[in-house]
């Protein structure tokens, strides 16, 4: 209302704080109010518009975008010169390279601002490589080989009975940041991760399990008969026997190819045991004991009688019997006993010859033989094949010379002993 008072009468006249300092006010006034209303509208114009006080990140003048919180920038600083430092394998400054300005405008909010950071830092790049729990190994332009040098591993350690295999490690192949030092040879990296190379930090485990099947016998029983027709040194197969055949189905685990473990999964009989029969005598004594009489000792023609004889070979006083058959015709033991002598007798007459003594003292002689089946020490029983007819020795044909010696003293007629 002053004011206006005054401004009605123009002013003119009057003194004291007159209208110069009024007016100076007012421009102050209207200064102020349109320093205000431009930083309104500069708010208005910014929330409208999407834009608001950010800041711009750039890594040795590479501009790598902006963020509305230092604390992201902090962060993702951080994370890179973290990663950095295990992908170089020495501590990684990153900060000092960085500068960071305030900006209006829209923010990133910090997305993929550690990515931007590390692949600016010299040493790093990008690549496929295969990693061991996170670590890269080595790399490749070609992924697959890297996937084949992880195959190539695997199918060393397994086999036509594996049913699942992989590494008890994380592996990948992964596209990520990786040393520009990093190997790229395959036949190195397979050595680096080989199961063998105890040397390095990255050696695989292979870890395995298979299918496996064992066939186990099952042994046969032996079931005995007893016969009282039969001595009790006296053995008869009756029945063959054979063992049985059980299937046990394992899962078997393995590490590098060891075994640490398996499991049963099943098992079933795949064929039953045959029982073995065998009749066993109960007659006392034994099989090869003498009985006391004698057996005809082959089959054949008498071609000579024992006592003078007129012969153009051999002997005109003979001491035993002749029976003549085919060259191979058997010859048995006359009665059971022990040999005593059997092999060629030189100088003799006698060829091949089998001597056996009884158990009464009795000593029977089978000469000229062709082949014999005993040697001294046996003990035969009566009828046991003790050689072949032959015509070794002093002979004009193929027959057995068979002698009596009682007591093995003198020669005695054969047929004083024969049926």
């Amino acid at each position: 209302m002053i004011f206006r008072k005054r401004a009605n009468d123009n002013g003119a006249g009057k003194s004291g704080n007159g209208g110069r300092p009024i007016l100076a006010r007012r421009v102050k006034m209207s200064a102020l109010m349109t320093l205000t209303a431009f930083c309104c509208a500069l708010t208005v114009a910014a929330v409208f518009s999407g834009s608001m006080v950010c800041y711009a990140v750039s890594y040795e003048g590479t501009d790598l975008g902006t963020v509305s919180d230092r604390s992201e920038l902090d962060r993702a600083i951080q994370e890179a010169e973290a990663i950095a430092s295990d992908i170089l394998g020495q501590e990684c400054s990153i900060a000092p390279s960085i500068t960071v300005t305030a900006d209006i405008g829209s923010s990133e909010n910090g997305n993929g601002l550690t990515e931007k950071l590390l692949a600016n830092v010299d040493g790093i790049a990008e690549g496929y490589a295969i990693t061991v729990d996170g670590n890269a190994v080595g790399t490749m332009d070609d992924p697959q080989k890297l996937w084949d040098i992880l195959t190539s591993i695997l199918e060393s350690y397994s086999t036509e009975n594996t049913v699942s295999i992989g590494f008890s490690q994380t592996v990948a192949v992964e596209y990520t940041f990786i040393s520009q030092d990093l190997c790229n040879d395959p036949q190195e990296i397979e050595a680096l991760l080989s199961p063998e190379n105890g040397d390095s930090q990255f050696s695989l485990d292979v870890v395995s399990s298979e299918s496996v099947e064992v066939l186990d016998n099952i042994p046969m029983e032996t079931v005995y008969e007893y016969s009282d027709e039969m001595y009790s040194d006296e053995r008869e197969l009756l029945q063959e026997g054979s063992d049985g055949v059980m299937s046990t189905r394992y899962v078997v685990q393995l590490v590098n190819g060891q075994e640490i473990a398996r499991t049963v999964t099943g098992s079933g009989v795949i064929s039953q045991p045959v029982d073995q029969v065998i009749e066993v005598g109960t007659l006392q004594g034994s099989r090869t004991d003498s009985t006391g009489s004698y057996i005809w000792p082959t089959q054949g023609n008498l071609t000579s009688d024992f006592g003078s004889r007129s012969v153009a070979v051999g002997s005109s006083n003979h001491k035993g019997l002749d029976i003549a058959g085919p060259v191979g015709t058997d010859v048995w033991a006359a009665d059971g006993g022990t040999v005593i002598y059997a092999q060629y007798w030189s100088g003799s007459g006698y060829g091949n010859i089998v001597m056996i003594e009884h158990d009464n003292g009795d000593i029977t002689y089978y000469a000229h033989l062709d082949s014999i089946s005993v040697q001294e020490g046996d003990k035969v029983a009566q009828g046991d094949l003790i050689g072949e007819m032959g015509a070794t020795g002093n002979v004009s044909g193929s027959h057995l010379h068979f002698e009596v010696r009682p007591g093995g003293g003198e020669p005695a007629n054969p047929l004083n002993y024969l049926p």
